[in-house]
């Protein structure tokens, strides 16, 4: 196999030719493929693992998604630290958007079908729906700003609220680094919820300062319902996948 290059510039106006074999056999050789079926709990949603391909260059886990009926305030489960272990070497990777694990190697790995390979997951993110007692009740609401304290899931939260126009402004943040942040609240009037139109952060940040802005509030007082936030856990898990 050859690759050709013709450039008609004033400096390079010879053809050359690149000459690269490949060995499609050492190539097929390389590839490690193995069926799973393991399951992955992430909230309201289980990972079911499929297939796990490895080649020279790469290592795959394609999984499916599929939602589960869960009673837990747990909605989300995200995990910033993803490592797969193959004997003794570790790998570390990212869950890609396409639908699977993706593990970089250095090099073709060697003896994989004598090696337990393993799946860890670390320092998450836990998204949890608010309960009935995660609510705040603001008073005498105006353009000046007023501060109340209260605790969520037992971390120690600072409300700052005000009025800017017709608009009810809420400013929310935690000196405690674990917890991640108010993702969202809500105000119910009657059969109708309403959310904020504006947020600064939508949980995906390292830190946990929130400013929701809900349009039209002309009310001087009322009830702020935590409806979802979120807080940064251990969380280890290890599954044996061979």
């Amino acid at each position: 196999m050859s690759l050709e290059y013709n450039d008609r510039g004033n400096y390079y106006p010879d053809m050359w030719q690149l000459e690269f074999e490949y060995n499609h056999n050492l190539a097929k050789k390389s590839t490690y493929k193995m069926k799973l079926n393991k399951t992955i709990d992430m909230g309201i949603q289980e990972l079911q693992l499929k297939n796990l391909v490895i080649t020279p260059s790469r290592v795959k886990i394609y999984f499916d998604k599929k939602n589960i009926n869960s009673e837990s305030n747990e909605v989300f489960i995200n995990y910033n630290e993803v490592t797969l272990k193959i004997g003794e070497e570790s790998l570390e990777g990212y869950i890609d958007s396409e639908g699977y694990f993706s593990f970089e190697t250095q090099g073709v790995l060697e003896n994989i079908k004598s090696k337990q390979i393993s799946l860890s997951f670390n320092d998450a993110r836990v998204s949890y729906k608010g309960e009935k007692q995660d609510k705040v009740r603001l008073t005498n609401i105006s353009n000046e700003p007023n501060t109340i304290h209260t605790e969520i899931k037992g971390f120690p939260i600072e409300i700052t609220y005000y009025s800017k126009g017709d608009d009810l402004v809420v400013e929310s943040e935690s000196n405690d680094k674990r917890f991640g942040g108010i993702t969202q609240s809500v105000i119910y009037k009657k059969d109708k919820r309403i959310f904020a139109d504006k947020r600064s952060e939508d949980g995906l940040h390292r830190h946990n300062n929130q400013v929701e802005t809900f349009k039209n509030i002309k009310d001087k007082d009322l009830t702020l319902n935590i409806f979802l936030f979120t807080v940064y856990e251990e969380r280890p898990k290890t599954v044996i996948l061979k």
